[in-house]
This record gives C-alpha cells, sequence and structure tokens, in this order.
C-alpha cells in the first residue's frame, strides 16, 4: 500500500485508501488446498496484509462478544472471515454489533461463497471478498 500520510487526505479519503488496499490485499488470497481448517486461512490472509503494509491484529478483543478475525486499528478496519455459506442474518447481526462500535470505520467481510451485503450497515462502509469468485468458481 502507498503510504499516504492522514493529515495530506480527508478523514473519508483516507478510510477509502486503506479499505482499497485491504480489499485488494485479501483479493489475492489464493488457497491451494482443499479444506485449509480457519487457522490456516488466517494466517495466509495475516501474511497478505502484512506484505501489503499493513500492521493487522488477529482475534482482536474490540468489546465483550465482539472478537474480530482482524484488526487494522490505524484505519479502523475489522475484518470478520466465514467459511462455507453462513447465514446472512446472522453475518448482519455480527457485522451490526461491531459497526456499533465508535472504534470501527468499516467491516469486511471475506467469504468463501459470494454473498450480496448493503454498502453499508450502521454507517459503516461494508466490502464482500468472495474467495471463490477470486477462484474463478462462481
Amino acid at each position: 500500500m502507498t503510504a499516504c500520510p492522514a493529515q495530506a487526505l480527508p478523514a473519508a479519503d483516507h478510510l477509502r485508501v486503506a479499505m482499497d488496499g485491504v480489499v485488494s490485499a485479501l483479493r489475492s488470497l489464493r488457497l491451494t488446498k482443499v479444506g485449509l481448517s480457519e487457522a490456516e486461512i488466517h494466517q495466509r490472509a495475516e501474511d497478505l496484509l502484512q506484505q501489503h503494509g499493513f500492521v493487522a491484529e488477529h482475534e482482536f478483543r474490540i468489546a465483550p462478544r465482539c472478537r474480530l478475525d482482524f484488526w487494522i486499528p490505524v484505519a479502523g478496519i475489522a475484518i470478520e472471515f466465514k467459511k462455507g455459506r453462513p447465514s446472512k442474518a446472522a453475518v448482519v447481526e455480527q457485522l451490526g454489533r461491531y459497526a456499533d462500535l465508535p472504534e470501527v470505520q468499516a467491516l469486511v467481510l471475506v467469504l468463501e461463497q459470494s454473498m450480496v451485503l448493503a454498502r453499508e450497515i450502521g454507517g459503516k462502509p461494508v466490502r464482500v471478498v468472495s474467495l471463490n469468485t477470486n477462484w474463478g468458481i462462481c
């Protein structure tokens, strides 16, 4: 990610640039082995985030009952991974809890299979990364 001094960009632009970088890093995630554990997927994602210049805190407890898979503290980005085909209602409820936290400025959901979500939850921007789409499996 190209470094952008926070004072050089308005906060909204800084967040957008950070979100674009995080999503770009996660879209480059390629899982060459079927049936990887969530821990293995997280390790590969953490490596990619670091390669793209992001400091990511793994399994970050941001509040009671709220443990983020990854937290990008410099930008306030919460990242959640879901394997398989999770319930959309449960995902939206979980992301809504995260969005209610003042520290969270944006949400990224990483799924094996695609899911359509609103562009915002709780007034916070949401981006979805579908790993199967990345692999060419639609």
